[in-house]
């Protein structure tokens, strides 16, 4: 099974995406979907159940075909929005064909018990004392860790969750699952497609390179494509199903399962705060330059804004700034000085794209 580390290594379009998935399904209907993205383990995959034939397959890529046609439209009206032209905006409620899209989709969530700051501030609680766990648990089998990974953990080894913090969270996420499903429907994996499409906006607003948008929107089209033709869906450790492939014990007829394994690759699952280096990257790209830096604090002041919606610590920012100088994305910086993109070092932009 291939492993790719890297998020800009999409090359199908959605469409062939959703056919690769049906190409997939055996004659029993199972459809193995290596390293879906929020498993955190290269070994496991999801083992879906689905329900669908030729014609289902005609049906679910015209729906994704228009979703993806209304959500490219819908960002712009924002993007438009979010730059104070709010008679765009109010040209989306009026629109007959937009509106349902955007109130499926993307109209916000609101949680009455607590505000989302203070719900995003308990899931980076939460996130935090897992990492310290698994840390704990490298040291006592004297795995080795890095430098940062042993600062990481002096530094938060007695945090804790509260009882109310974690009863909150728990409650949080059980209402968001529930509108969720009023809003598209109750089968399986309800808040994935909502998340993925918000993703894919979000993307799309915030103009980043191509290849991105292009692995988020093979992702929403693999979302929509389980929430309408998935019986059940688990968790399987499937390497010794891989290794029998690979040893020829399986007979695979060509290789589309290769092209699967390249676009399901592992990912955490929390939606937005795993997507902070990206939105760093794309505000050094839009507001900085060689000869116009920005600090940690204008940067976490633009993360506030649309179309990011973030609430982050300045001790973060500084390490995505550090972990993106490290990735040849043209990304620079300088303590007191602070961070910049400067285009001629963005490796990315040399990339040959596909046809």
């Amino acid at each position: 099974m291939r492993d790719f580390n890297d998020a800009f290594d999409s090359v199908l379009s959605p469409t062939k995406y959703i056919e690769l998935m049906y190409d997939n399904t055996n004659e029993r209907g199972v459809l193995y979907i290596p390293g879906w993205y929020y498993l955190n383990e290269p070994q496991y995959s999801l083992r879906c159940k689905m329900d669908w034939d030729p014609r289902d397959l005609e049906n679910v890529i015209f729906e994704y075909k228009e979703l993806e046609r209304n959500i490219e439209k819908i960002a712009r009206i924002c993007n438009k929005a979010s730059n104070g032209d709010f008679e765009y905006f109010k040209r989306l409620l009026d629109d007959e064909k937009l509106y349902p899209v955007w109130a499926t989709y993307f109209q916000p969530f609101v949680y009455k018990k607590a505000d989302q700051r203070k719900i995003d501030d308990i899931a980076d609680k939460i996130e935090t004392v897992k990492t310290v766990k698994d840390l704990e648990h490298k040291m006592w089998s004297d795995e080795q860790i890095e430098a940062y990974e042993r600062s990481l953990y002096e530094e938060y080894k007695d945090l804790k969750v509260t009882k109310e913090e974690s009863d909150i969270y728990s409650d949080y996420c059980r209402a968001f699952y529930d509108d969720c499903e009023e809003r598209v429907g109750s089968n399986i994996g309800a808040s994935d497609l909502i998340l993925r499409a918000r993703r894919l906006c979000k993307l799309i607003e915030a103009e980043v390179p191509g290849e991105l948008i292009n692995h988020e929107a093979c992702m929403l089209a693999a979302a929509l494509v389980i929430h309408r033709f998935a019986i059940s869906m688990e968790k399987v450790n499937d390497s010794p199903r891989v290794s029998e492939q690979r040893l020829g014990f399986i007979t695979v007829e060509d290789d589309d399962e290769d092209d699967l394994d390249l676009l399901y690759r592992r990912k955490k699952r929390n939606s937005r705060k795993q997507m902070l280096s990206l939105f760093v990257y794309s505000i050094l790209r839009q507001y900085s330059s060689p000869d116009k830096h920005m600090s940690q604090q204008e940067i976490i002041d633009k993360l506030v804004e649309m179309p990011y919606e973030l609430t982050i610590e300045r001790k973060a920012v500084g390490r995505v700034i550090h972990g993106l100088e490290d990735e040849f994305l043209g990304i620079h910086s300088i303590p007191k000085e602070g961070a910049w993109y400067d285009p001629n070092d963005d490796e990315l932009l040399a990339m040959p794209l596909d046809e």
